[in-house]
């Protein structure tokens, strides 16, 4: 049988098992496996998804900031703005404008 819950009431039952369920989740991901630890530890930047690098905006050897604008990258016809994660150098660069890239694709690299 359901139970009614009333607006800005709170079910024990149901707000428990909301909160383990969500604590579950959040022990589950694994930061080491996001493109964000990678890239700020490798110094990989690599493509979220399938999409088109519409602009690269730095050079090979260029020196960057973090935040500083990369790459312009289009994805299922939004373009969004690839920015870098550390203070670095650029020390390879992966792809040149126009170029259709993969999910996970090497997009460039950034060193100390």
């Amino acid at each position: 049988m359901a139970e009614l819950i009333k607006e800005g009431e709170d079910s024990s039952h149901s707000g428990s098992a909301n909160k383990a369920r969500k604590e579950k989740r959040t022990k589950r991901q694994d930061p080491r496996r996001t493109g964000e630890y990678q890239a700020i530890n490798t110094g990989e930047v690599r493509a979220a998804m399938h999409g088109l690098v519409k602009e690269v905006l730095v050079e090979k050897g260029a020196k960057v900031a973090n935040g500083q604008r990369l790459i312009v990258f289009e994805a299922m016809k939004m373009e969004s703005d690839i920015v870098a994660l550390k203070d670095g150098t650029v020390t390879e660069i992966a792809v040149k404008a126009g170029e259709t890239v993969d999910n996970q694709s090497l997009l460039l690299k950034i060193g100390d």
